[in-house]
């Protein structure tokens, strides 16, 4: 049994549709990761990073359903931090790592669902194949500027991928502002959003000041991250919260995340991390 699943559908979500009075701006970012069969036998499916390409099309197939209309990860930050939100429903579709399989597996459904993405790239893993990526293959650079003049936003995932609050400050910065020197190079395209890898890293408030100075210096616009739920402008521009998706959200537990039902793991995911980091 799911405890994830059965909460949201069975409690948050009926809760949040019937008492939901606030009037804070919020836009679902949906994370993904691999769009492939792979999968990695005994993870929990919450912390499962593939999703199949029958399943993402039949995710897709909903957001058209529900008459979501997909921007960019730029455009999103645009609205949310503005005075005026679109009048239609809207959603953001993200990918971490820039797995090839997104351009053998995503990339053509997007396009016939009429969707953009946002891709995130680490750029020194670019075209090939990393253990810190569970041994598969990059996108190459090739394969990057084709997607970018067809329409995906291209953003950084830094250089290797590494856990930025554990490096020292200059090496956080190279990794930060290289990246984004190369893909603009390469592609000869603005890069404006950036998605921090690994963990969020709540309560470390001196690397987040010292993290978000470095984006906003850098020249970044927005930024996203692993803390779950639906962004607002609370996050601020750099701490953009997104929904995880993988292969185990069927029809309804995938609306019900567009809808906000899923928010309230956020609430446990901060209280796990500052429960753990207060007794390290």
């Amino acid at each position: 049994m799911r405890v994830d699943r059965l909460l949201t559908l069975g409690l948050f979500n009926p809760v949040k549709k019937a008492t939901d009075w606030t009037k804070t701006p919020r836009i679902p970012i949906l994370m993904y990761h691999s769009i492939s069969e792979q999968s990695f036998p005994g993870k929990h499916p919450y912390y499962q990073t593939h999703t199949p390409p029958e399943i993402f099309r039949e995710q897709m197939a909903i957001l058209q359903e529900l008459d979501y209309k997909v921007i960019s990860l730029r455009h999103a930050a645009e609205f949310l931090f503005s005075s005026k939100m679109p009048d239609e429903k809207t959603a953001v579709i993200t990918f971490d790592d820039a797995y090839q399989d997104f351009m053998t597996h995503a990339y053509p459904i997007l396009m016939d669902s009429g969707f953009t993405a946002t891709v995130f790239v680490p750029t020194g893993l670019v075209g090939k194949v990393s253990e810190r990526l569970l041994n598969r293959i990059c996108l190459s650079w090739d394969e990057l500027a084709e997607l970018s003049r067809n329409g995906m936003e291209i953003g950084s995932h830094t250089i290797t991928h590494p856990k930025l609050p554990l490096l020292p400050r200059e090496k956080v910065s190279y990794e930060i502002a290289y990246s984004k020197n190369e893909i603009e190079e390469r592609l000869n395209r603005e890069v404006e959003s950036f998605s921090l890898p690994y963990a969020f890293p709540e309560g470390h408030n001196s690397f987040l000041r010292f993290y978000y100075g470095i984006l906003k210096e850098c020249g970044y616009r927005c930024g996203v991250t692993t803390r779950i739920g639906r962004a607002s402008p609370k996050d601020g521009e750099y701490g953009l919260r997104r929904i995880p998706i993988n292969n185990s959200d069927d029809e309804r537990f995938f609306k019900a995340k567009l809808e906000g039902g899923y928010d309230w793991i956020g609430y446990l995911q901060f209280f796990k991390k500052f429960i753990h980091s207060s007794f390290v």
